[in-house]
């Protein structure tokens, strides 16, 4: 008889066990697309500068180890893919007839200084402290190189309408008191050419480099 209860009281345990960790995880998930909705207003407003085409309203995030701190970003899709077949020549232009693109986040960790600005080590990169592996995000909104995105890849986004995204930033237990930078950039991804490519170009060839959004995590 005593056998019977002890086994009772261990489902009960383990379902309690599997209902609170479910319960873990479907908060974190619904705190970034809660906070994505609360900022969205605040997001609009500043991409209503016609020159603007992302916005960060927070760089700088404080976040104690194993707790999550968000980073919104808010994108307008202002992107024209059309291009001239014949370099110099209208007549040849090939135009840009979509009404929404594909876009993903390309974000990467940097450097980590220490108060005296001193840089910190970090685990490698095959390790689960390693600041990469503290980034969380929505599905399909971040760039990875493997397996390689496609057409299909990404969030869409019509054209001249503003999509928000969260990133979220879950630093390891243990992870060392500093600042822990991270580069962001926007890529899209263009039809006409059937590439990736950065949203805000920083080189003649837009594949090769893009604008650098930085964002600081500060770990007290």
């Amino acid at each position: 008889m005593s056998f019977i209860v002890i086994i009772i009281i261990s489902v009960a345990v383990l379902a309690f066990g599997l209902y609170f960790a479910r319960t873990i995880f479907r908060g974190m998930e619904d705190k970034i697309s809660e906070v994505d909705a609360a900022t969205e207003k605040q997001l609009e407003r500043m991409l209503m500068d016609p020159s603007k085409l992302v916005a960060i309203p927070y760089t700088t995030r404080e976040v104690k180890p194993g707790d999550m701190r968000i980073f919104p970003v808010g994108v307008v899709n202002k992107a024209d893919f059309s291009y001239e077949a014949t370099l110099g020549n209208p007549t040849s232009l090939v135009p840009d007839d979509a009404t929404s693109h594909n876009f993903l986040l390309e974000i990467e960790f940097k450097s980590a200084i220490d108060k005296s600005r001193t840089t910190i080590t970090v685990p490698a990169s095959a390790q689960e402290g390693y600041p990469d592996n503290w980034i969380r995000t929505l599905e399909n909104t971040r760039w990875v190189d493997s397996p390689a995105p496609t057409a299909a890849s990404g969030t869409s986004i019509l054209k001249n309408k503003m999509k928000s995204f969260s990133i979220g930033i879950v630093p390891a237990k243990g992870a060392e008191t500093g600042t822990y930078i991270y580069d962001l950039k926007i890529k899209a991804y263009n039809p006409l050419k059937n590439r990736w490519q950065y949203y805000e170009p920083t080189n003649p060839d837009p594949t090769v480099s893009g604008r650098v959004h930085k964002l600081y995590v500060q770990i007290p």
